[in-house]
C-alpha cells in the first residue's frame, strides 16, 4: 500500500503542528515529518492533537533536507500558492494523477513550507512537482493544519491506486551531482539564485519520474559526455 506522508519544512507554531498531526490521523496512513522546525512540540502541539496523540509522538525531525532525505527516498510534491511561470505549479488532482503514472514507489511527500513565507527556490529543489490548492475565496491563503487536511483529501479523491499494493519497485535516486558536473564541465554559470541551467533541467527531469534502469542510463551518458570533453580539454584547434 502507498502510503502519502507530509512534510513541515521551518513551521514557526507548535499548534500548527499538533493540528497537521490531527489533520494526518483523520485522512492518511502515512507519517508525519519535520525539518528544522522553528519552535519547540509543547503543549499547544498536544491541545491542537487532540485525539491523535499517536501521529505526534510517532512524527520524525529532521535537521536539514539533507537528513531527511537519506532516509526518505520516493517523490515530493511541493505545495505553494505561487503559481508563476518559473514554478510550473498544478492543481494538487492533476499533480496527484501525473504522479500516479509511474507508479513506482511506496511512499509519497506532500512538502509543506513555513507559515509566513512558504517554500523556498532552495526547498523547491528537492522536490519533484509544484501544485497549488483551489482558492475560490477572497482569502487565498490557507492555515498550514487547513492545507494539510484538503491537500490528503483532494489527493485521496483523485489518486487512481491509493489502495493497491503491486507499486514496490523503489524510487531511484537522481543523479544530482553528476548532472550539475555535466554542466559545469560545459562551462555554465550556476550561481544564480533566480533561474540557471541546473535548477531548469533538474525540475524537468525529476517530474517524468524516470524509473531505476532510465536513471541508469542518465548516469552513464552524462559520465560518459564529461570524460570526453575533459579529453578535449588543452587540445588546440585546426
Amino acid at each position: 500500500m502507498i502510503k502519502v506522508h507530509s512534510v513541515l519544512v521551518r513551521s514557526k507554531y507548535d499548534s500548527n503542528i499538533g493540528s497537521s498531526a490531527r489533520a494526518m490521523a483523520n485522512l492518511s496512513r502515512g507519517s508525519l515529518f519535520l525539518i528544522n522546525p522553528q519552535c519547540e512540540i509543547g503543549s499547544a502541539a498536544h491541545r491542537g492533537a487532540a485525539g491523535a496523540q499517536k501521529t505526534l509522538n510517532d512524527m520524525k525531525v529532521y535537521a536539514s533536507w539533507e537528513e531527511f532525505s537519506k532516509e526518505n527516498k520516493g517523490p515530493k510534491i511541493a505545495l505553494s500558492r505561487r503559481k508563476g511561470k518559473r514554478r510550473r505549479s498544478y492543481p494538487l488532482s492533476l499533480a496527484a494523477k501525473i504522479m500516479g503514472r509511474s507508479g513506482q514507489f511506496q511512499d509519497l511527500y506532500l512538502i509543506f513550507g513555513p507559515e509566513a513565507s512558504g517554500l523556498d527556490t532552495d526547498d523547491l529543489r528537492h522536490c519533484h512537482i509544484s501544485a497549488f490548492l483551489p482558492d475560490t475565496g477572497e482569502f487565498q491563503s490557507f492555515n498550514l493544519s487547513q492545507a494539510v487536511l484538503l491537500s490528503h483529501y483532494i489527493f485521496s479523491q483523485n489518486y487512481p491506486h491509493m489502495n493497491e499494493s503491486h507499486y514496490n519497485e523503489p524510487h531511484p535516486e537522481f543523479p544530482e551531482e553528476v548532472l550539475e558536473s555535466w554542466l559545469l564541465t560545459m562551462g555554465f554559470q550556476l550561481d544564480s539564485h533566480r533561474v540557471n541551467a541546473y535548477d531548469t533541467l533538474l525540475k524537468m527531469l525529476k517530474r517524468s519520474m524516470p524509473n531505476e534502469k532510465e536513471v541508469s542510463i542518465l548516469k552513464k551518458a552524462l559520465f560518459q559526455s564529461i570524460e570526453i570533453m575533459k579529453s578535449y580539454e588543452g587540445t588546440e584547434g585546426p
